[in-house]
């Protein structure tokens, strides 16, 4: 059962680099390799579904409650993200960065995760319910669409230097992908924070506790709040949207990497720190 994981999920790394590599190196040249292009992808995120349903199975729940499960389908929503970003604006350049994030993501999650936390392991109590698999869905959801978003936003914030070496959308195009990753990244980071208080309070006795990792969630639903209240209400365009969108991601990216460590180096084992 493992190999036959492994084996679906090789075939998507494999996938994925193949539709990086075409991004780049062969789209501007024909529609046929743009083609190929795409169709890499949709292979890769087929054989990393086939991956995680395979690893449900063995598992016995949703591949949903290890860090190294969730990165998994992270990687997923990218790959969604960049199909419905090349159907909706066409624009290559924009969804070779996005597949170089996702790439990157993949990376991480088969090569700098250890692999005695890649195996498939009983759950403990805390995280073999429904709630979890709610909160872990939605905010994966969530970080797929923010990170088309903050990809967009830092191409506009770097599009004088990149011109030179591609061809980019205008910034008036970049900044209508941005809101789009954004407008639907924030009702899945809602739920992700409604889910995961409910999930807290079922595991622990508490929706809320003021641990590091909820309050950078709780600051990285604010930053996009922002964003959208700014756009909407004050009127903001241009490069401060693009630096919101790619701050949010950052903070998730400190949440997941390094908010449980700040914890424990302040003393705050008792908390949950998970």
């Amino acid at each position: 059962m493992e190999a036959l994981e492994g084996l679906f999920l090789g075939l998507s790394a494999l996938a994925l680099l193949a539709g990086v590599a075409t991004s780049f190196l062969l789209a501007g040249e024909s529609e046929r390799w743009a083609w190929v292009s795409t169709s890499a992808v949709g292979i890769s995120l087929v054989a990393l579904l086939g991956g995680l349903v395979e690893r449900g199975l063995w598992g016995g729940y949703w591949p949903l409650a290890s860090p190294y499960e969730f990165v998994l389908v992270c990687v997923g929503m990218l790959l969604l993200a960049y199909l419905a970003m090349i159907g909706q604006s066409g624009t290559r350049t924009v969804g070779a960065a996005l597949l170089l994030l996702a790439l990157m993501v993949m990376g991480y999650a088969r090569l700098g995760i250890p692999a005695v936390a890649q195996m498939v392991r009983p759950l403990p109590p805390a995280l073999d319910g429904l709630w979890l698999q709610l909160h872990a869905g939605t905010l994966a959801m969530a970080y797929g669409a923010f990170g088309a978003a903050a990809v967009t936003g830092l191409l506009y914030l770097m599009r004088g230097w990149l011109s030179r070496w591609a061809a980019l959308p205008s910034g008036e195009v970049l900044e209508e992908l941005g809101q789009w990753g954004v407008v639907l990244g924030f009702p899945w980071m809602t739920l992700a924070m409604i889910t995961g208080a409910i999930w807290a309070q079922m595991a622990w006795g508490s929706y809320w506790n003021w641990e590091p990792k909820e309050i950078l969630a709780l600051a990285t639903w604010l930053i996009y709040l922002l964003y959208l209240h700014a756009r909407v209400v004050r009127g903001w365009r241009g490069r401060p949207l693009a630096i919101l969108a790619v701050l949010g991601v950052i903070l998730a990216v400190v949440n997941y990497f390094w908010a449980g460590g700040l914890a424990r180096s302040a003393g705050l084992e008792v908390l949950r720190v998970y």
